[in-house]
Parts: structure tokens; C-alpha cells; sequence
């Protein structure tokens, strides 16, 4: 199987696939651009549908350690938690609000707003492939706009509730071709079971193929690709299935007991946990983050507070706010925690963030950015 770098595949063009018409077992409602059909072109000529890739020769992408620096750094949708152009998967046990974690993140990306209390680094339009609660995807929409203010007509995210079967390359093909037409930046695929009908989630081959084809999907378009996926009936702790999966993600998120905790994060840490709530509005709920006690009472998770000592001493030393890449460089450290440490002082009131020219400073409270 081929390596897998998020920032590698940002860095590359996008393919223009043919036009396709539109498909799917339910109709889709008139104000959203459904998928292209399986009968539809492929977005490359010449793909070789049977081996799902493409024909001619084949020839290896080779690169120079020095060549390397070239490579743009990782960016961000959610710090910490998604990486842009990356392969995520967000899982916990069944009605645990995976989904309508999930939603909140996909709304939050397209309106701009804090995604259960930490802010969108880069808004984009995302494609949500929900294959699970149908029925209620109307009232759950109308309860986030409800609550946070938005109004839906402002939002450019599409749905896609019809039948999806990863493993057929027609289909596959007809996301890649959907994702490039309507500019999206984002695949949310809710859930990897029921995109997957009839595989073995326990088979290395199956999950293989599953993996293939969420990759593809990613590197064709340049979009980030979350899979929602369950939790094991003995292992409420892992995803369940082959280890194949959890080992080719770049992010991974378990939503549990009221908890959004970033497992693994690939060439760095772990962000800090967040607690959220299902919160009543309307006709249905909303995922919110739980409100803390006060700063001082609240603990000391993995000497973040030494964390907050050190962010201090260099914003007063400094005397005003620093980029976030330039506090990283006079902190330290590992950078996934400090920026788990900053998130959780600015929600404490401790630190700042202010957004000037779309770069992100941190500061103290009074501080601000010269002109």
C-alpha cells in the first residue's frame, strides 16, 4: 500500500472528471446537487475499473531529503483534531452522538462557527454522505441553525443519503467526480458500515479495500475524508475490525460518554479531550461543549498549567501577541499539546486568540496586535 501524507496531497492538482448524471435510491431533495450516477463517466480517462486505477505505464514519485522541506507544512480544519487533505476516523459506540458530533463539525465548517468550543482554522464546503438516520436529518439541522443563529441558506454543504458502496469503483468514482464539481473540501461518510455492505469488517483484504478507496478519494480531490465508524462489542476502546484501519488514519477521534478525546494524531500528540453535551433545541438536540467551573478550580490535565506558564513568560517578554507558529518556536515542546494547552486557557479566559490577515495570534488579556 502507498504512504500516506496530508500535506502531500494538498500540494497536488485536482482532476477534472467528466460530467455525470445523478443517481440514488432516495430522491434528493431540490436544493442539493445530488451525486453523479455509476453510470456516469470516470473522472479519468483510461481508468481500469477492474484493477481500480489507471492504465499506462507506471512510473515512482522520488524525492530528495532536501526536497522534503518543499512539502507545505500540515494544516488544519479543527487544530488538532482534523488535518486538511487528511484520512480521519471518528468512532464510539452506537448512541454515543457520533453523528450528531459529526453534523455540528461538518456546520460548523461551512458557517464559520466554534465546533464544541474551538474555532474553525479554515472554513470549507463538505459532502456528508449520512447513510444512518435519515429520517432525522431535517430536525437536526433545524435545531443547530436554531441554536447557534445561521442561516441555512447561507451554508453551501451537501448531503447525500442514498445507498454508497465503497468497494464499487463506480461509486467511488462518482464521489471523486461530486467532490470536484461542487468544490468540496470535506467527505464525512456516516458510517463505514453502511457504505460497505456485504464486506468483513474483520478481513484484511475487505478493510484493504476500504482503505484504497477512502485514499483514492482523497488524493484525487485534495478533500479530507472522515470515516464514522462503530466500536467493538468487547473493545469499546477501538474501533472495531482489523487493525488496518486505525494503523492508515492520520487523525483519530473516539466520541464516548459524553467525551471527544483525539486519539492519535500521526508525526505528533494528542489534543486535550472535550466534553460536550446533547443539548435540547427545537425538535431535536445539539452537540455543545459542557461549561467549565471556574478556571482556578478546574484540574491540572497533564501539566497544562506549566504549559500556561510558559505561554505567559513569552507573550510578556514579547509584549504583544505572536503567531501561533512563532509561540510554538519560543515554547517548545510537543506542539499537539501546546496547542491543546492554549485552546483550553484562551476557553479559560487566560489567553487570547485574535485572527489578523487569516493568521491566528495568541496573547494576554489587554494585549493586541500592532497595526
Amino acid at each position: 500500500m502507498e504512504t500516506h501524507d496530508p500535506r502531500q496531497a494538498m500540494s497536488g492538482e485536482k482532476v477534472k472528471p467528466s460530467p455525470a448524471v445523478v443517481t440514488g435510491s432516495h430522491p434528493a431533495p431540490d436544493n442539493v446537487t445530488p451525486l453523479p450516477s455509476s453510470n456516469g463517466d470516470t473522472p479519468e480517462k483510461g481508468a481500469d475499473k477492474s484493477k481500480g486505477g489507471t492504465t499506462g505505464p507506471f512510473s515512482l514519485d522520488l524525492l530528495s531529503f532536501k526536497d522534503l522541506e518543499n512539502i507545505p507544512d500540515l494544516e488544519w480544519h479543527i487544530d488538532g483534531f482534523v488535518p486538511k487533505g487528511g484520512l480521519t476516523m471518528i468512532y464510539g459506540p452506537p448512541k454515543s452522538g457520533k453523528s450528531f458530533v459529526v453534523m455540528s463539525l461538518i456546520l460548523a465548517l461551512d458557517h464559520g462557527e466554534r465546533w464544541l468550543g474551538h474555532p474553525v482554522v479554515d472554513r470549507c464546503r463538505s459532502l456528508y454522505v449520512a447513510l444512518e438516520g435519515r429520517s432525522g436529518l431535517k430536525m437536526r439541522s433545524e435545531s443547530w441553525h436554531e441554536h447557534f443563529g445561521h442561516d441555512v441558506e447561507a451554508g453551501g454543504s451537501l448531503i447525500q443519503t442514498g445507498r454508497i458502496n465503497l468497494a464499487e469503483h463506480e461509486h467511488r468514482d462518482a464521489i471523486i467526480a461530486a467532490v470536484i464539481e461542487n468544490d468540496i473540501q470535506l467527505v464525512a461518510i456516516d458510517t463505514l458500515a453502511k457504505a460497505t455492505p456485504g464486506l468483513d469488517e474483520n478481513s484484511a483484504k475487505d478493510m484493504g479495500l476500504v482503505i484504497d478507496s477512502a485514499m483514492r478519494i482523497q488524493q484525487e480531490t485534495g478533500a479530507t475524508v472522515i470515516l464514522v465508524h462503530h466500536t467493538g462489542h468487547g473493545d469499546t476502546h477501538r474501533g472495531r475490525g482489523h487493525s488496518s484501519l486505525p494503523g492508515a488514519v492520520d487523525s483519530s477521534i473516539m466520541v464516548k460518554a459524553g467525551r471527544v478525546t483525539g486519539e492519535l494524531l500521526k508525526d505528533g500528540g494528542s489534543p486535550l479531550p472535550i466534553d460536550f453535551k446533547l443539548e435540547p433545541v427545537g425538535q431535536s438536540v445539539v452537540a455543545v461543549p459542557r461549561s467549565s467551573s471556574s478556571p482556578d478550580e478546574d484540574p491540572d490535565p497533564e501539566g497544562t498549567r506549566e504549559d500556561l506558564e510558559k505561554l505567559r513568560k513569552a507573550l510578556e517578554d514579547e509584549g504583544q501577541p505572536l503567531s501561533k507558529n512563532a509561540l510554538y518556536r519560543r515554547v517548545g515542546g510537543n506542539r499537539s499539546r501546546i496547542t491543546g494547552s492554549i485552546d483550553l486557557w484562551v476557553l479559560r479566559g487566560y489567553l487570547t486568540k485574535t485572527t489578523k490577515d487569516q493568521t491566528q495570534f495568541i496573547g494576554l488579556p489587554g494585549q493586541s496586535v500592532d497595526e
